[in-house]
């Protein structure tokens, strides 16, 4: 396998692979991460600017007229 990094703002996922979990489902995910060779680092929420921002970037709303939008898909 190939070492890998894993950088995250989700401060559970820091502890996931470290200890056994009480709930069934989070102790499935960490013996299942266990197969990988990785290393999770905790990014700071304010530094990790990027992922956030793809995350919440603006996009196109829905158009008004759905029957034009149809139209102009089926082409």
């Amino acid at each position: 396998g190939v070492d890998f990094e894993v950088q995250t703002d989700h401060k559970p996922l820091k502890w996931l692979n470290k200890k056994a979990q009480g709930n069934d489902k989070c102790e499935r995910w960490r013996l299942k991460f266990q197969q990988y060779r990785m290393t999770i680092t905790r990014i700071i929420r304010h530094d990790n600017t990027m992922p956030d921002y793809l995350s919440r970037s603006p996009v196109d709303g829905p158009t008004d007229d759905l029957d034009d939008y149809v139209q102009r898909i089926s082409r």
